[in-house]
């Protein structure tokens, strides 16, 4: 996938029109993550510019405060699904 400025945005999955990205939160990355969370918001604000759809997958192997405002921060740029509820994200 290439973002408005010809970068190369890494997604892990496509299935049929969307893009998914899996966001791993655990113990030992989770104080480092703002960065990433707010490189990912742009990437999904460009992606809905371009019109295509993106979708966040969390694999949250902790439960914290921080883990839940990310996904506050990510779900106000694209659909957020945790891990445990994606298979039922396609009924």
């Amino acid at each position: 996938m290439i973002g408005a400025y010809d970068e190369k945005i890494n997604v892990d999955l496509k299935i049929k029109d969307k893009y998914y990205k899996v966001i791993n939160f655990n113990d030992s990355n989770i104080d480092s993550y703002v960065p990433t969370i707010k490189m990912w918001m742009m990437n999904a604000l460009e992606l809905r510019d371009k019109r295509e759809k993106l979708v966040f997958v969390i694999n949250e192997q902790i439960n914290d405060e921080k883990v839940n405002m990310f996904i506050k921060m990510l779900s106000k740029y694209a659909d957020v699904v945790k891990l445990s509820e994606f298979n039922s994200y396609f009924k």
